[in-house]
């Protein structure tokens, strides 16, 4: 009974108060570890593990997944059958946050084939398990279109799931949802995903959750160009993190990494060098940490290809290409492979290597093609712009001005756009004219 009562506690002050909540835990875990193996110790693993996960403690939220798991695989099999699926869904989130991406594909599949046969299409458990799954292959580009299958279907699901009403659950399928199809290309769809959880969440007050709505809001405005609506989300999102219960090193990073892709979008090229100063570039075997140490290394390529530090920017983004194909994990780094030679290419087109840009750029187009929307994305088109715009250093204009219509025309799906996208297809399309004439 005490330990029933500690673990209410724990749940109460979950989101509000992360110190309180890890005391309450820690107080039932104590009681009920002196008792057989039941559902009351696996639920509040599971409490413990999610506490963990919003507030960036990944090796205490694994530690209490891993022994939830091996629970209910075991002496609490019968009493906590229905609770594995979720344990197999964080266990997955867990390990693409340590990098352990083929694990953390199996353990979301798992979680959706297990709620998939026990409770049918429309059940919430089923619904958030698809929309995680799907995130991941979008993420890494694995799968992409076929994640946005799975979380377009998970989206629809939630209209209609049952146990779908509150606002952790909404947030664990439009918060995928809108962020993933965004980068994904459709920028318009992504943006009503998330402000429709942002009016859910109006209400909610300062919380992890809350501040990632409003930081991958901001991400989707920069990429349509609405700077002064992106920094006044980025802000709020700043502002909460004193709030209890949020890492503050862990989200300010998060926000410092959307702010600086607003910093390069508005060309302020000074507040973008040291900002991206402050993101951890580490060594060769980036280990565990290989999905996030890439994209600060993308951000810090792309900051010094803006500024100029053209050297710099080819460096990183070569030993970036190194450390991906180097690595077991290669089939789910995609998406960070096609920025790196889209990188490099740029790069190398600088250093007036057009020959070797070409190559570079067209495998950046042709990984585009498959990671991104191939009808709406600004980041194919990107990758098209610069193609062409080599192709026309090497005397091959056809080939650039139909590169170039497949960009105008992506750019055209989309009412609005950053400068950061929109000035590279002008200069192309000037130049075009000019080889026309």
């Amino acid at each position: 009974m005490r330990a029933k009562l500690f673990q209410r506690l724990g749940d109460y002050y979950q989101e509000s108060d992360f110190a309180k909540a890890t005391h309450y835990f820690d107080r039932a875990i104590l009681i009920l570890r002196k008792y057989p193996p039941g559902r009351d110790l696996v639920s509040t693993l599971f409490s413990i593990a999610s506490t963990n996960m919003l507030s960036g403690d990944i090796a205490r939220a694994s530690a209490a997944v891993e022994e939830a798991i091996a629970a209910c695989q075991g002496p609490a099999a019968t009493s906590s059958a229905d609770l594995l699926p979720s344990l197999y869904s964080y266990r997955g989130m867990l390990m693409m946050e340590q990098g352990d991406l083929p694990a953390a594909e199996l353990a979301l599949r798992q979680a959706w084939e297990i709620d998939h046969k026990a409770n049918g299409d429309d059940h919430i458990d089923t619904v958030t398990d698809l929309a995680e799954y799907g995130h991941l292959l979008v993420l890494t580009g694995r799968s992409a279109a076929q994640g946005v299958v799975k979380l377009a279907a998970a989206a629809e699901g939630l209209k209609r799931s049952r146990g779908g009403d509150d606002a952790a659950q909404q947030w664990m399928v439009l918060g995928r949802y809108g962020p993933d199809l965004a980068s994904y290309g459709r920028l318009e769809d992504g943006l009503d995903a998330m402000l429709r959880l942002q009016d859910i969440m109006k209400d909610a007050g300062a919380s992890a959750r809350h501040l990632t709505v409003k930081r991958d809001a901001a991400a989707i405005l920069v990429s349509q160009g609405r700077y002064a609506s992106a920094q006044a989300l980025l802000d709020q999102a700043s502002a909460m993190l004193t709030s209890p219960g949020i890492q503050k090193s862990k989200y300010q990073t998060a926000i410092e990494r959307v702010q600086l892709n607003l910093l390069l979008a508005q060309g302020k090229k000074t507040e973008a060098t040291e900002l991206a100063a402050k993101l951890s570039i580490v060594g060769v075997d980036l280990g565990p940490q290989i999905a996030n140490g890439l994209t600060d290394r993308s951000l810090r390529a792309r900051s010094a290809l803006a500024t100029g530090h053209v050297r710099q920017a080819q460096d990183l983004a070569r030993e970036s290409l190194s450390i991906i194909e180097a690595s077991p994990s290669r089939d789910y780094l995609v998406v960070a492979e096609q920025r790196f030679r889209l990188i490099a290419g740029k790069a190398l087109h600088a250093s007036r290597q057009a020959v070797a840009a070409e190559a570079m750029l067209r495998q950046a187009t042709e990984l585009g093609e498959k990671v991104y929307d191939p009808a709406r994305s600004p980041e194919l088109a990107d990758a098209q712009i610069a193609l062409a715009q080599v192709l026309l250093d090497l005397k091959r204009p056809l080939e650039a001005r139909a590169l170039a219509t497949k960009a105008h025309a992506i750019h055209a799906t989309h009412k609005e756009l950053g400068e950061q996208y929109r000035q590279p297809l002008r200069a192309l399309e000037a130049r075009l004219l000019l080889h026309a004439g």
